[in-house]
C-alpha cells in the first residue's frame, strides 16, 4: 500500500497546521450557516419542541433564539433525533432497530457525565471528527503519501459537500475515527489494537464488517503466508455480532436491523438498486435528492480506480464494500455512506496533485459545502440525509 515513490518521516512530516486550519475553518463556516438558517426559519413550537425550550421561552424565538436552543434543533434533527431516542430509551421502538449502538452508547455515556445531550452530541462528533482526521493524516504518511497528498485529503475530508454531518450527532464521525484507525493499526502490523478497534467500528455501522476483508488483504501484504496472528482480521466481526445477539436477547430477532428497513420504505434488492434508478431515475423525494447520491457513487468510483492506479487495492476494495453494501437496499443516503468511507479522500488527492485542479476541486467543494450547511440549517430534506 503505497501512494507516492517517496516514503517521508512520519514524524518530521507531521504539521499540525495542516489538520487544524481545515478543520477550524470548514467548521466555522458549517456552523455558522447551520446556525443561520435556524435563525432565520426556526419561529414555530412544534419547531423548538424537540430542542427542549419552555413555553415562556418560545414565544419570543421569532425575535430571538438562544444559542443553546438553536444548537439544541440542530443536534436532533433528522436521525439525529433517533439516536438520541435510542441513547435515551433504548431500542424501544422497533424502527429504531435499523440503527446500530455504537454511536447512541457513546452519547449516553458521554451524556451521563455532562447531564446534558444536545451539545454533548455536537462535541463528541467534532472531536472525534478531528481526532480522525490526524490518523487519516498519519495513516497517508504510513502507506507512503508525501505530506502534500496527506494535507490535500485531510483538506477534501474538512470541505467535502455534505462534510457538515461529521460535525452533528450522527454516527458519521465516530465511525469514521474508528475505520481509520482500525486500518492506521493494521499498516502498522499492530494487529490485536486493530482488532479490537475494528470491534467498534463494526458495532458503529453495517459497513464495518468491510473492515475485514481489508484487514486480511492488509495482512497478507504484510506477511505474505498463513500464521496464527490471522485471527486478529476477524476478531472485527465481534461488534457486529453482539448486536446481532442483543437484538435476539431482548426481541427475539437476531436480525431486527434488516427487517426495520421497512420502516423506512427500504427492501433489500441485491445489487439492483443501482438498475432501478436508472431505469426509472428520481430526482426529489422528501427527504433524498437522488441526483446528489448518484454523484456521490459517480465520485467514489473515480476514487476507487484511482487507488487501484496506485496500487492502494485493500483500501479500494474497502471504499468499493462501503458502496456496495448500502446499494444493496436504496440509493438513499448513500452520500453519507461516501462520505464515511476515507479512502475516498485519497484517492481524490492522488487525482489532485496538478495545482490547477487542486483548486478547482477546492473551490467547488468550498461552495457546495456552504450550500448544503445553510440548506441543513433552514431545514431543507435534500441536505439532512
Amino acid at each position: 500500500m503505497r501512494c507516492d515513490s517517496k516514503t517521508p518521516d512520519r514524524i518530521q512530516e507531521l504539521r499540525w497546521s495542516a489538520i487544524l486550519t481545515p478543520f477550524l475553518v470548514s467548521r466555522a463556516i458549517v456552523f455558522a450557516l447551520m446556525l443561520l438558517g435556524s435563525f432565520v426559519s426556526v419561529s414555530s413550537p412544534d419547531d423548538l419542541r424537540a430542542a427542549g425550550v419552555s413555553d415562556d421561552i418560545r414565544a419570543l424565538k421569532i425575535r430571538r433564539i438562544p444559542l443553546y436552543a438553536a444548537l439544541s434543533h440542530l443536534a436532533l434533527s433528522a436521525d439525529a433525533d433517533r439516536y438520541h431516542q435510542i441513547a435515551v430509551e433504548g431500542y424501544r421502538n422497533p424502527s429504531d432497530r435499523a440503527f446500530f449502538p455504537g454511536f447512541p452508547l457513546t452519547w449516553r455515556v458521554t451524556a451521563m457525565l455532562s447531564l446534558e445531550y444536545s451539545v454533548t452530541g455536537i462535541l463528541i462528533s467534532n472531536a472525534c471528527y478531528l481526532a480522525a482526521l490526524w490518523v487519516l493524516y498519519l495513516l497517508c504518511l504510513e502507506i507512503g503519501c508525501t505530506s502534500s497528498t496527506a494535507e490535500r485529503a485531510v483538506f477534501y475530508a474538512c470541505f467535502y459537500p455534505v462534510s457538515h454531518f461529521f460535525s452533528l450527532p450522527f454516527t458519521e464521525s465516530l465511525f469514521f475515527l474508528l475505520s481509520i484507525a482500525t486500518i492506521y493499526l493494521a499498516v502498522s502490523e499492530k494487529w490485536a489494537l486493530a482488532g479490537i478497534v475494528g470491534i467498534g467500528g463494526t458495532a458503529t455501522r453495517l459497513v464495518g464488517l468491510m473492515l475485514i476483508p481489508t484487514l486480511a488483504m492488509i495482512w497478507w501484504q504484510h506477511r505474505r503466508r498463513l500464521s496464527p496472528s490471522i485471527v486478529f482480521t476477524a476478531v472485527p466481526v465481534l461488534g457486529f455480532a453482539g448486536f446481532c445477539a442483543y437484538l435476539y436477547a431482548a426481541y427475539g430477532d437476531a436480525l431486527g436491523f434488516l427487517h426495520a428497513q421497512s420502516a423506512y420504505g427500504h427492501s433489500m434488492q441485491l445489487g439492483m438498486a443501482l438498475l432501478h434508478y436508472v431505469r426509472r431515475p428520481q430526482y426529489f423525494t422528501p427527504w433524498h435528492f437522488y441526483p446528489l447520491h448518484f454523484a456521490s457513487m459517480i465520485i467514489a468510483g473515480i476514487a476507487i480506480s484511482a487507488l487501484i492506479w496506485r496500487r492502494n487495492i485493500p483500501l479500494a476494495v474497502y471504499l468499493m464494500g462501503c458502496v456496495a453494501v448500502p446499494l444493496s437496499v436504496d440509493l438513499a443516503s448513500m452520500t453519507r455512506y461516501v462520505m464515511g468511507s476515507f479512502p475516498l479522500f485519497i484517492g481524490i488527492a492522488y487525482l489532485t496533485e496538478n495545482q490547477r485542479t487542486d483548486w478547482c476541486v477546492r473551490a467547488i467543494s468550498i461552495s457546495l459545502l456552504a450550500v448544503m450547511s445553510l440548506a441543513y440549517g433552514f431545514h431543507f430534506g435534500l441536505a439532512m440525509t
